[in-house]
């Protein structure tokens, strides 16, 4: 897998991104050890139980888009990526695999240090199940914003793209009275990790599918910038 090879080399070359969202990671978890959330609703009638789990969740989504953010100037904007002999199994095998693979990795870590906690502290296990609900949703949604960002061009809307993770659990998180917001989803542990694992499955077939569209189809052209540059 040459091509996937070479997106994790560039995704790599950020080395301080990635370390800063590391220290980001190691400090965000430990806040929310702190100040844990249980299932139930607070006095005034709201509950922060899964807002406590989608602030663990933010580092994973940090180490997925900052660094891309920048890749995807390279797969887009770029005629070096398209050119490397690798090029088609690279946009229609390796980003989907890669756009699926860095949001996976960031959740397990996030879901085994977070299990760690729950199961040493004696908190009751649905607070597992329903951090790997969340990853599973998450990480999915991630995986095909990652790929369309890095197959297809929308200039500033890639910012937008990145944001419809924090909306679509916030919006379930934050409604007055809910019971799901409060008491989680109420699942087993057994579907929380069939969940997880089917999100990141499905994000990177449906990439696939994206990818693949976008390699045969879309007219590629170079930016202004980089014509620029090469004469």
């Amino acid at each position: 897998m040459t091509g996937l090879k070479l997106l994790f080399s560039r995704y790599f070359r950020h080395r301080i991104a990635i370390l800063v969202i590391a220290l980001i990671f190691a400090g965000m978890l430990a806040a929310v050890m702190v100040f844990h959330a249980d299932p139930g609703f607070s006095e005034d009638g709201d509950s922060d139980y899964l807002m406590c789990k989608i602030c663990a969740l933010i580092p994973m989504m940090f180490w997925d888009m900052i660094p891309i953010i920048f890749m995807a100037q390279e797969t887009v904007g770029s005629r070096f990526m398209r050119a490397v002999p690798c090029a088609e199994k690279m946009y229609t095998v390796g980003i989907p695999l890669f756009s699926a693979i860095v949001p996976a990795v960031g959740g397990a870590l996030t879901n085994i240090v977070y299990a760690v906690f729950i199961l040493a502290t004696g908190r009751d296990i649905c607070n597992i199940t329903d951090m790997l609900i969340l990853t599973g949703i998450i990480a999915g949604l991630m995986a095909v914003i990652s790929c369309t960002m890095m197959s297809f061009r929308f200039g500033g809307f890639m910012f937008v793209l990145f944001y419809l993770p924090f909306w679509v659990i916030l919006i379930m998180s934050v409604t007055p009275g809910s019971q799901t917001a409060a008491y989680g989803f109420g699942l087993p542990l057994w579907a929380g990790a069939l969940i997880a694992v089917g999100g990141a499955i499905a994000g990177a077939l449906l990439g696939g599918v994206i990818s693949s569209f976008a390699y045969r189809r879309y007219n590629f052209k170079e930016t202004a910038y980089n014509s620029m540059a090469v004469k």
